[in-house]
């Protein structure tokens, strides 16, 4: 858009930048983990005009199911950040 406003731009950047994740995500390798270890899946959903994102995390091992959360919380971080905050929150034990 030529002479957009400052919003729409912000937006397109964002717009941008959850594409590229998207498509670096699509990358990574989906085999299971390998027998001893885990794989954790975080994602996050950012709400910006009610200011607040959700994150969900599925935790397994060798493709089976071991635990998931969800939560939410008031804040308008970028994905990666709030993926990166509930990581933290998992390994760390603390309530954020």
């Amino acid at each position: 858009m030529i002479g957009g406003s400052a919003a729409n731009n912000q937006q397109a950047a964002e717009m941008q930048h959850a594409t590229t994740n998207y498509d670096n995500r699509s990358s990574h390798d989906k085999s299971a983990p390998a027998t001893g270890t885990f794989k954790h899946n975080i994602n996050a959903a950012i709400f910006k005009e009610d200011s607040c994102y959700g994150v969900g995390m599925c935790l397994r091992d060798k493709g089976n199911f071991i635990e998931a959360q969800t939560l939410w919380r008031y804040g308008s971080p970028f994905a990666y950040e709030a993926e990166a905050w509930e990581l933290k929150r998992l390994l760390f034990g603390c309530g954020m």
